[in-house]
């Protein structure tokens, strides 16, 4: 089998959507599977051309808006035997890609904007007809069309199992700097924190900032250096605004170990299944006393962690990826059946 895996978002850039694109053709290679990746930036793929950064979500994503796109989509399948479109309700790759004469899977990652929710119903059922449809959660698969199967996003969780020290006055907080991630919301949290644990040390991975006593920015690292830093750490703060729809932060926290405290939202709740805790969104004290709680409690911070542990096993690629590979199958069935 042949995937054509498609995405809108900028492959040569960091998001979660393009790592899970990245990992999937990894895995269809280490199965025996082909695939090519076509998007924006592919550099080991279809390069649809360069990004824009646009603001949409409450974050800022580098799309391809040029709807010249489709002519170089349909050469770049023209030998696949399914189409794997992630996002296909972005532009402008994503609306090229819909209506391609291949079967087709087509991924939902994002908990969509309220604005958007007329664009999804003006979409006709018949344009899903001969499609399979999934989506990362149930937060993503809140959509206008029936039969949606929920196929989480995969973490390779050995990755996150290499051992070392884990510092019990650590916490890290991993993600853009980006409003909605709520970095904001935990470094307010934090002057409490700091008064109740003078040796307890926040470090902030992926965000730019300047260093101040006991707040330590990294910024940018690789894949090992944050695997590095989770399982340092005794806790991740996952402080997210809104808009999440799965939280591979909270994910790749689990799978460190880290005991998890995050904001209450849907997508982290059915992630998390009760092994985190969870805090009103936007309210510094709430999340300052949970961290008080675990750095005072080193017992109740591992007790955590283990249940986190066991609970991200069904997030494991090793579970993920043949769902997925069942859906390329059942996809180019269902397109043969109507042919």
């Amino acid at each position: 089998m042949r995937v054509g895996l498609i995405c809108p978002y900028d492959l040569s850039r960091f998001g979660g959507v393009q790592n899970q694109v990245h990992a999937l053709n990894r895995l269809l290679g280490e199965h025996g599977d082909g695939s090519v990746m076509i998007g924006p930036g592919a550099v080991d793929g279809v390069d649809l051309g360069g990004s824009i950064a646009v603001k949409a979500n409450r974050s800022i994503v580098p799309l391809r808006l040029d709807p010249r796109v489709r002519a170089k989509i349909i050469e770049a399948i023209a030998d696949v035997d399914v189409v794997h479109l992630h996002e296909p309700m972005i532009p402008a790759v994503g609306w090229a890609a819909i209506g391609v004469a291949k079967p087709l899977v087509a991924t939902f990652h994002a908990d969509k904007p309220k604005w958007a929710s007329w664009l999804y119903r003006v979409v006709p059922d018949r344009l899903w007809r001969r499609r399979v449809l999934t989506a990362v959660s149930a937060v993503a698969a809140d959509l206008p069309w029936p039969a949606v199967r929920i196929i989480p996003n995969g973490i390779q969780t050995s990755s996150f199992r290499s051992g070392g020290q884990r510092h019990r006055q650590r916490v890290v907080f991993v993600g853009r700097d980006d409003r909605r991630k709520g970095l904001d919301v935990l470094v307010q949290a934090w002057a409490e924190v700091h008064e109740a644990h003078p040796s307890a040390e926040l470090v902030v991975i992926g965000a730019e900032g300047i260093d101040r006593e006991h707040v330590r920015y990294v910024g940018r690292v690789t894949d090992a250096e944050k695997s590095t830093w989770l399982q340092s750490a005794a806790v991740l703060a996952a402080p997210n605004l809104g808009g999440e729809s799965f939280g591979m932060n909270v994910a790749e926290g689990m799978a460190a170990g880290c005991a998890v405290v995050a904001t209450d939202l849907p997508a982290f709740r059915e992630l998390t299944g009760g092994t985190a805790r969870l805090t009103p969104v936007a309210a510094a004290r709430p999340l300052a006393s949970a961290l008080i709680d675990l750095l005072t409690s080193g017992t109740a911070a591992d007790a955590m962690g283990k249940r986190a542990r066991e609970r991200i096993k069904r997030f494991d690629w090793s579970a993920v990826f043949p769902r997925y590979r069942a859906a390329y199958d059942d996809a180019i069935d269902l397109f043969n059946s109507h042919r």
